[in-house]
Order: structure tokens, then C-alpha cells, then sequence
């Protein structure tokens, strides 16, 4: 196990302690000393550290402040968070790489009742995403300036009540304390967060994420466990057609009639290592070519390319940064078991964002017709990443977002295509920014897609996950953890095939180099669904 979990016990409350043990988390309580001797003795199971600071009572408490609960002993508790989780840092009883900071009474903050699940599942993970070794801790404010009250107010930079270390870091908190805490306080003492924001402030970098009073500060956006699965994988790299000065990347997959065809995306651009794009032909508008193949699964095989035509479809935006449509994704209409497609577009829109479209695929004429601009359940900038998803009425199903998780279907309302929301469900956090990545297709008797979310470093980075939904009710049976193919980049992927026992995915590198990859599914999903 990679996390051990530490609080402090500033007042026992036994019900908190039930649920911190139910919890199944490696824990450290830190207690007063004279509460550990029958602590051990009801709960003989549990590790227990003593708090050794004592507080010194001559300090002027801050003006504005809670006179009932913020006493001078309440705010020197706040001090010991930092102090207690160094020192069981150091002792490190459970031998684990990373360290978690969280109050006793958290849990009654705690609004969505897959909290407790989503920190056992993402810190029990042996690989945190942890790039470079600092503190990770929430807040709900910018950071302190010269006209910030340092003593007298609150400073809600930092929330307080949870923080993420490794062994280094909090060891590097701990000694800004030694260093700084006296010199700050003198003759006064205020809250721990004030003391932490007076830190940054004078150049300690903590990865600060945003977050409020409540569960969110849990949902550490930097530190989700993820593997990298290149030694797990079978990697073919496939022989693709030039097209100067396009570039083959993401490839949709479909099983129709009898046959396996691809729609490869090609662009125009290329992205460097740190992210930034290069163009050709120095007009900076992404430009886009579809590409349908047949091809053969086993052994693996690219047949043909064929450049798609789409038939009477007019250009209804000139002059926009991207052209055509984008990430397309294939599948068989359940309505009328047409091959069909979606994917987003602004040449086509019908309005000046960039929106959903949706139509008949034919591999056998290479073209697309039957056109429809869907429009969103919201008016938002930018529609993109709708996966398909058959409905058990036998309909066509879009997954539209992920939390909430929501599921529409396409209908017509007078002279337009409106995405109508027919299934809302609640998710817990971790699925905040995912995003569709594949349609869903069957599995044993179930639904399996692939989905991704990503983080703004320098290049993109994408992180990937396999989700079981039940059929029928499209409740979450499984999700795999996150993962990464080959590296922490660029990795997009809009097409998913099952070929025996193995799940065999189309990826692309920057935006580039297209591989078919195989895995094991023994060796992605660890339990049978």
C-alpha cells in the first residue's frame, strides 16, 4: 500500500473513530498521551502516536474570531497537524511511500457517499501521480498579497483539513516550522492556515488545487493512481498511407458486416515535445482528412485507404480555426443497423461553435450522407467526445458527460437534431473531468468502453480508464485503474476491439504515430465481471 493516513484526536468522539476503522485505511491516530493507555486498550488493533507540543497560553489571540470555538488550545491543535504527520512520516509503521493528512472529523463534510470508497481505491493505488514531489493541499482562495491581514482574520488560501506529502516534503514542511513559526508568531498566535499562506507567500510552492470546505478537498486533482502498461502490451505498428503534409493519428473502429474497417484521422499539424503546434503551412487552422481502410484484425493488417467523401454536406463556416470533422466515432445503428458515425465540428456547424454531427457511414462507397447537427443539452462553446452507447429499448445512446453521468438520445424537434437527456445518474468525484474515449461495446453480458481525462502540463498528459456498465441500467459494475499505454502524453484513443482474450485499442502519440496495441484482459480488468 502506498498511503498512510494520519489525524489527530483533539477530541474522541467514538462514532468517528467506528467510521475511520470501517474505513480500512492505514491510519495513525495521534492522541494526547494521556488518552493512549485506554485507546489501546479498546482498540488494540489500531496505531496510536502521542501529540507531544504543549501550547503556551500567554499568546494574543487573533481579533476576529470565533471566541467560543477559536480558543488559544483550539488553534495550537491546528499547529500539530503538520508536526504529527512528520513524525509518523519518520516512524513510517506501514512502510509507505506517501502521506495523508486529514481531521479526525472530516467525515462531516463529506457530501457524496462514495468519499470513503474513492480514498481507498485511489490512495491504496501503488502508482500516485506524483511529478514533483511537493505537497498537494486545497484551498479556496488566491494567494496572499502585501495588503493580506496576516493575523487577525482567517486566510482561507488553504482549507487545513487535508494535505498529500511524501516523505521529503512534509519533512521540508515541518522544518519551515522549525525555521519560521517563532519568528512569526512572537507574541501572537492565529491559525495554521495563516501561518501556511504567510509560507507561500515568502516562496514556499505547495501544489495548491482549488477546492471548498467539503469532500472536494479529497479529490487531490495531481495524485491519481495510475500504472503504465507498455510492458503488458502487444504492439503492432502499422504501415499508413502518406498524405503530405497530413499525419495519421486516431483511429475509429467497426465490426460491420462480416468486416473490420478503420476511420483514421489525418491533420495537418504537428505538436512538439513541450505542446506547442507547428503548421505547415503557417496558417494555424487544424485541418482534417478521414481515411476508411479495411482491414484484418489477425494477424493484423491495413488493406486500403480511401479518402471520405461526404455527400451533400455545405460548408456553413468559412475562416475558422478548424476545418472538417474531428474524432469521429463508428458504430452500428440499432435503429436501422446502419454503420454509422459522430463526432464534432465548426465548418458544419450551423452556428459559430463547435458542435456534434452525426450521420451514415458507408465503408463500401467510402462516404458519409444523411447528415445531422445535434444540438446540446447546454449552450456551450465546444461539444466533443460523445460516445455512443446502445439503449435497451433499442435505441441509440449518447454518453454525454460523466459527472453527472447522463445518456441522451437524438430527437427531432421541428427542423433540428436535439440531444435529449433520458438517464442522469451521480457520480462520485473521480469521475469529474472524464471524458468519452470509445462507443461501448458488448462484454460477456455487460457494456465496456474506454475513457480519459487529462492534465494541462506541458505537453497534455492523458490518463485512461476501462468502465463496466450494466446494460440495462448503465450502473457502474467496474472501472480498471487509470492507466497510461506508453507514457504520460498526448495518448488519444476513439477505437476499441475484443479479439479472444484480449482488449486491442487504436492509439496515437502527440497527435501522431498510430499503434494498435493488445492486452491481456486478465492482465487490465483484475476481477471477472
Amino acid at each position: 500500500m502506498s498511503t498512510t493516513f494520519v489525524t489527530c484526536i483533539f477530541q474522541l468522539d467514538n462514532q468517528i473513530l467506528e467510521i475511520w476503522l470501517k474505513s480500512k485505511l492505514k491510519s495513525v491516530f495521534c492522541v494526547f498521551p494521556h488518552m493512549i493507555n485506554e485507546l489501546i486498550t479498546h482498540y488494540p488493533d489500531c496505531t496510536f502516536e502521542p501529540i507531544l507540543t504543549t501550547y503556551e497560553k500567554d499568546k494574543i489571540l487573533p481579533t476576529n474570531r470565533n471566541e467560543e470555538k477559536d480558543t488559544i488550545q483550539h488553534i495550537w491543535n491546528g499547529h500539530q497537524k503538520v508536526r504529527c504527520t512528520y513524525l509518523c512520516s519518520q516512524k513510517n509503521p506501514f512502510k509507505t511511500n506517501y502521506f495523508v493528512y486529514m481531521d479526525f472529523d472530516a467525515c462531516k463534510l463529506f457530501r457524496n457517499s462514495n468519499t470513503w470508497q474513492y480514498l481507498r481505491t485511489t490512495y491504496n493505488n501503488n502508482h500516485l501521480y506524483f511529478p514533483d514531489n511537493k505537497i498537494h493541499i486545497a484551498g479556496c482562495f488566491g494567494p496572499m498579497d502585501n495588503n493580506t491581514e496576516e493575523y487577525n482574520d482567517v486566510n482561507w488560501r488553504f482549507c487545513g483539513s487535508f494535505f498529500v506529502a511524501s516523505k521529503e516534503s512534509i519533512s521540508e514542511f515541518n522544518s519551515l516550522y522549525d525555521l519560521y513559526f517563532d519568528s512569526f508568531t512572537k507574541d501572537k498566535i492565529t491559525w495554521e492556515v495563516n501561518f501556511w499562506a504567510w509560507l507561500e507567500f515568502r516562496g514556499w510552492k505547495p501544489n495548491w488545487y482549488k477546492a471548498d470546505h467539503s469532500d472536494s478537498m479529497v479529490y487531490a486533482p495531481d495524485i491519481h493512481g495510475y500504472s503504465i502498461i507498455k510492458d503488458k502490451l502487444d504492439i503492432t505498428y502499422p504501415h499508413y498511407i502518406h498524405l503530405s503534409p497530413y499525419f495519421p493519428m486516431s483511429a475509429a473502429y467497426i465490426f460491420y458486416n462480416n468486416q473490420h474497417f478503420l476511420n483514421t484521422r489525418y491533420v495537418n499539424y504537428w505538436i512538439y515535445p513541450n505542446g506547442a503546434y507547428y503548421f505547415p503551412d503557417n496558417e494555424n487552422v487544424i485541418r482534417t482528412y478521414n481515411v476508411q481502410s479495411k482491414i484484418e484484425l489477425v494477424p493484423y493488417k491495413i488493406n486500403d485507404y480511401n479518402v471520405v467523401k461526404y455527400k451533400n454536406l455545405k460548408v456553413t463556416n468559412t475562416n475558422v480555426f478548424s476545418e472538417d470533422i474531428e474524432d469521429i466515432r463508428l458504430y452500428v445503428s440499432q435503429e436501422n443497423k446502419e454503420c454509422r458515425f459522430i463526432g464534432s465540428t465548426l465548418s458544419y456547424s450551423n452556428c459559430d461553435r463547435i458542435r456534434m454531427i452525426e450521420g451514415k457511414y458507408d465503408p463500401e462507397t467510402h462516404s458519409c450522407s444523411d447528415f445531422r447537427v445535434i444540438i446540446p443539452p447546454i449552450d456551450s462553446w465546444c461539444e466533443k467526445n460523445w460516445a455512443p452507447i446502445p439503449l435497451p429499448t433499442g435505441e441509440d445512446g449518447f454518453i454525454y458527460s460523466w459527472n453527472p453521468f447522463q445518456i441522451g438520445k437524438i430527437v427531432k424537434n421541428k427542423n433540428n437534431s436535439i440531444l435529449e437527456i433520458i438517464i442522469e445518474k451521480e457520480m462520485d468525484f473521480s469521475f469529474k473531468n472524464m471524458k468519452g474515449s470509445t462507443s461501448f461495446i458488448p462484454f460477456n453480458d455487460n457494456l465496456i468502453g474506454l475513457v480519459h481525462f487529462s492534465k494541462e502540463h506541458s505537453p497534455r498528459q492523458y490518463f485512461h480508464k476501462l468502465v463496466v456498465l450494466d446494460k440495462k441500467s448503465f450502473d457502474i459494475l467496474y472501472y480498471s485503474e487509470t492507466f497510461c499505454f506508453l507514457k504520460e502524453s498526448i495518448e488519444f484513443c476513439v477505437g476499441m476491439c475484443i479479439i479472444d482474450d484480449f482488449f486491442g485499442f487504436w492509439i496515437s502519440q502527440m497527435d501522431r504515430d498510430p499503434l494498435f496495441v493488445k492486452i491481456r484482459i486478465k492482465d487490465i480488468l483484475l476481477k471477472n465481471i
